[in-house]
């Protein structure tokens, strides 16, 4: 009997030794970011020419055009918009003859020659925005022209 027990506890001991092992599940994780970033940018579409008409140094009213700028702007990127002019804002004939004209700002008031139109980022609901603004000489002031065509070249210049 005691060697019916031995037996029995070999092939038990037996069994176990020689049975394959089976691995324990193990987890490692690990973490990592992906990223982007966005930066501010602006560009624009050239805005149509204005024509004024034909200026009357008699005339009484004013001569008056509009045209829009169309700005697109990263949503949330602040801006201004400032004009320059390749004749001090004065329409020119090529002989040394100027019209002066101004233009107005999209709030009709504020001239836009001297002061840029400054958007802050926090006013950017969408990301394209138009600016309509006006040009206009004043009849007024009666300048005695010579006939000829008088132009002046406008420059839009965005800072964002």
């Amino acid at each position: 009997m005691l060697r019916k027990k031995l037996l029995i506890a070999a092939t038990v001991a037996a069994t176990f030794l020689l049975a394959p092992r089976v691995a324990e599940a193990a987890n490692r994780t690990a973490t990592f970011t992906i990223g982007s970033t966005v930066a501010g940018q602006c560009s624009m579409l050239a805005p149509a020419n204005v024509s004024l008409g034909v200026y009357d140094p008699f005339g009484t009213g004013n001569l008056t055009g509009t045209t829009t700028l169309r700005v697109k702007c990263i949503k949330g990127t602040g801006f201004s918009i400032a004009l320059s002019s390749s004749n001090s804002f004065r329409m020119a004939d090529g002989a040394g003859n100027f019209i002066p004209y101004a233009i107005k700002q999209p709030d009709n008031s504020t001239n836009w020659e001297t002061t840029p139109l400054v958007v802050p980022g926090s006013a950017i609901t969408d990301s394209r925005n138009y600016y309509t603004y006006v040009a206009n000489v004043s009849a007024a002031k009666g300048l005695p022209v010579p006939l000829g065509d008088y132009s002046d070249v406008v420059t839009v210049t965005i800072t964002y």
